[in-house]
């Protein structure tokens, strides 16, 4: 029978990956939040002191990143009472950036070239692998099928200067930007990247609307204001036909989509972390009202 596996980011955690703990990332992206305040500044007349940080950021060690940039999202959304969906997909822009960089890199360093390959279950039992993750570090025969978009951390050269993640769309057309990271190449290694394939949204949108942000026309959106327009991405489409599916590292909460592609499946199996103890259990058997089977998520080794 044909396994197939879909991957959260959970499995991070359960291998042990160095630095890639939620509190890790968090303190990452407070401290590049400061450091990306230049950009901030031009694109949304926001700054981001070491004062403003400390009240946005309280109590946010064990926060996901998309909880952390609900915060900076709504932070920033709120001081310009603008509604546009240009001022939405360039704060999204801006913010994925930021996320990247907190998620993948410390300073100068790649983040995911330790960990405990032995608590990795055996992927070569699976036909397909999907995976909400933009990496799997572990991942050298390029197996994975990227729900969320692919983000290579392999194509940047180290250097002894701290990695810097700019947008390549604001860099080509919005005025002023390129001075600023021209300023910054003097202290960091600058590198631009493309957020449109990176889905990627603050927790309380459902994801399929944030990808329809740049579908034009729109009432929301002012072509004149900034050239966003893009076709509109179907989101899981590659889950299509799925009909049994093992889950692994998967949180319930957030992510309707997700859930109701899921639901359209035949047979689910969610492997949960410390099944008998965890309140995850509970949620799980609340959001799924297909077929499905909870199991300790130590007995993924063994199946």
């Amino acid at each position: 029978m044909q396994r197939n596996l879909l991957l959260g980011n959970g499995i991070n955690m359960h291998i042990n990956v160095k630095e890639m703990f939620m509190s890790d990332i968090a303190i990452r992206f407070r401290r590049n939040m400061i450091l990306s305040s230049p950009l901030y500044e031009l694109l949304f007349a926001v700054a981001f002191t070491e004062e403003v940080c400390i009240k946005l950021f309280q109590n946010s060690e064990k926060i996901g990143m998309e909880s952390l940039a609900e915060r900076v999202y709504t932070y920033v959304l709120d001081i310009l009472k603008d509604d546009s969906d240009n001022t939405k997909m360039r704060l999204l822009d801006a913010i994925i950036c930021t996320a990247l960089m907190s998620i993948f890199y410390d300073e100068s360093r790649k983040i995911g070239t330790e960990y405990d390959i032995r608590k990795l279950p055996n992927m070569n039992t699976f036909n397909k692998i999907f995976t909400l993750n933009y990496t799997e570090f572990w991942d050298r025969s390029n197996k994975c099928i990227y729900l969320h978009g692919q983000y290579n951390t392999e194509s940047i050269s180290e250097n002894d200067r701290p990695i810097f993640l700019y947008s390549l769309e604001r860099y080509r057309g919005f005025k002023g930007y390129d001075d600023i990271i021209c300023k910054l190449s003097k202290y960091y290694n600058m590198t631009p990247i493309n957020t449109r394939g990176i889905v990627f949204s603050p927790e309380f949108y459902r994801k399929s609307e944030m990808l329809a942000l740049g579908h034009y026309p729109s009432v929301n959106l002012y072509p004149a204001s900034d050239f966003f327009l893009h076709k509109v991405k179907k989101l899981y489409t590659d889950l299509e036909g799925i009909k049994q599916i093992e889950i692994f590292g998967l949180s319930p909460y957030g992510d309707d989509n997700l859930i109701e592609k899921i639901n359209d499946m035949e047979q689910v199996t969610i492997y949960v972390y410390d099944k008998n103890n965890n309140m995850e259990t509970q949620e799980w058997n609340k959001k799924l009202t297909c077929t499905h089977i909870l199991k300790d998520s130590r007995e993924i080794m063994y199946t």
